[in-house]
């Protein structure tokens, strides 16, 4: 139980990383079950607590604005494409 950390992610999303056990910089890397639980909900609070534990306001505007950016850009992507595989089978 607890997050698995990963090194990556803070500079693509532009996020102050934080210290790990070994004096790494780490950032946390969310694993979800495939089984979607009570449980998976509290890694994910516990995710983006560790991310956003050290931020200012305008860091965490940014952040989440950033991030519904992507959602947003996602479900577009997952509806344009639907509409091309009903069009597919439509002919």
């Amino acid at each position: 139980m607890g997050v698995v950390f990963s090194i990556k992610r803070a500079t693509l999303l532009n996020v102050p990383p934080f210290q790990g056990g070994k004096g790494d910089i780490m950032e946390p890397k969310l694993e979800i079950s495939s089984d979607f639980t009570l449980e998976d909900i509290h890694k994910i609070r516990d995710y983006t607590y560790e991310i956003t534990k050290n931020m200012t306001a305008k860091e965490l505007c940014d952040y989440y604005n950033k991030s519904a950016e992507a959602g947003f850009k996602r479900i577009e992507d997952l509806k344009a494409e639907r509409s091309k595989k009903n069009n597919e089978t439509q002919t």
